[in-house]
């Protein structure tokens, strides 16, 4: 299961408002009978099923290496060498997430980083986990530190990548087979935001979306054809009607292209400001550029399709506007929002809980 882990405790510099203080733990080996406990056992398995779930979760997003020399490229391949490389190629992908969060957290949180093969392939693990308030990592007692970390509640998963050895010692190499735009060398989920933090995946990965899953490809091709598109947007529209037209075309999953859907504007678009330079037989092109340019795996034609979000909805029952909460489902899946059931002696009650820093009451 797990070859080598190791924890780092992250926490704010009382002194520098942008730096943060990193604690290294132990590092645990091989079959890990160097662990002080009993119950390490319990907290391999949890670890290990947290990378395998992550690899199939709905909210996963792939991705790949922007070039062979990034960093965490090649400290997922050189991580795999012996305990001591182990070691030395964590401290640096510990180093790097300092350097790329620059102090930009409230609480204090733990990066988790192992080897493990999953599926039969050796995958590099780094979670990002909530810490307990209080909790330290030292060497002498990590592992009592790591089951603190298992699911209370107050301990959740924040971010993670799994990052595929082979699949990444193939591009460093340049032996990659197919498209290599198309291959995959990480599959990487955020619980806290609808989408990864760019620090995550562009500063810390060094990575780029792989244009692959419908979901992602409605996503990118909207935002690229709405910035084509505004400079034209005829008088009385507005690029909230582009977007919706869109959405709407990609409601359903279907194959499509930059320029189909280029077309799909024509009635909503007027191109006499555009010196001839842009119509709506090129728009598409344009559109296809500007993607591009944000991420080079983007291809001209695709499979989309266009999902809202999923919502909660509370309304009152009498069908008036007395009562109307709506939030997305994804605040309550990470717990930024938690919804329950109370009696009291009045009566029974729905109970929302809000995290304080995420809302302002206007009265």
């Amino acid at each position: 299961m797990i070859k080598n882990l190791i924890l780092y405790h992250f926490t704010k510099d009382n002194i520098g408002e942008n730096d943060s203080l990193v604690e290294k733990g132990s590092v645990y080996s091989g079959s890990l009978s160097n662990a002080p406990t009993q119950n390490f056992n319990e907290i391999e398995l949890f670890f290990y099923s947290h990378a395998k779930s992550i690899i199939s979760d709905s909210k996963v997003k792939n991705f790949r290496f922007k070039n062979p020399r990034v960093q965490i490229a090649l400290n997922a391949v050189g991580v795999f060498e012996n305990s001591e490389a182990f070691e030395e190629q964590s401290q640096e992908i510990a180093d790097k997430l300092k350097s790329s969060i620059m102090g930009r957290f409230k609480n204090p949180f733990y990066l988790v980083v192992f080897t493990a093969n999953i599926l039969q392939e050796d995958c590099l693990c780094i979670l990002k986990m909530e810490a307990n308030i209080g909790v330290r990592v030292t060497n002498e007692v990590t592992l009592e530190t790591l089951q603190n970390i298992l699911p209370t509640g107050k301990a959740r998963l924040q971010k993670a990548a799994i990052i595929f050895k082979e699949k990444t010692a193939a591009f460093i190499e340049n032996r990659e087979n197919g498209e290599p735009k198309t291959n995959i060398h990480s599959k990487v989920i955020d619980k806290l935001e609808s989408n990864i933090a760019g620090y995550f995946f562009e500063t810390f990965l060094d990575s780029q979306k792989v244009f692959a899953d419908p979901n992602t490809n409605a996503q990118i091709a909207i935002d690229a054809l709405v910035i084509s598109s505004s400079p034209y947007i005829k008088e009385g529209y507005t690029t909230k009607d582009i977007v919706e037209v869109l959405r709407n075309e990609l409601s359903v999953e279907k194959h499509t292209s930059f320029d189909y859907l280029a077309h799909t504007l024509e009635d909503y678009l007027d191109f006499s400001r555009s010196n001839n330079e842009v119509d709506i037989d090129n728009l598409g092109e344009f559109a296809f550029n500007v993607a591009y340019q944000k991420n080079n795996t983007v291809v001209k034609e695709f499979l989309a399709k266009y999902r809202r979000p999923p919502k909660v909805i509370i309304t009152s029952k009498d069908k008036t506007d007395k009562v109307k909460i709506s939030y997305y489902k994804a605040l309550e899946d990470n717990q930024t929002v938690q919804r329950g059931e109370s009696t009291e002696v009045d009566g029974e009650y729905i109970t929302i809980k809000i995290l304080k820093d995420l809302v302002e009451i206007k009265n």
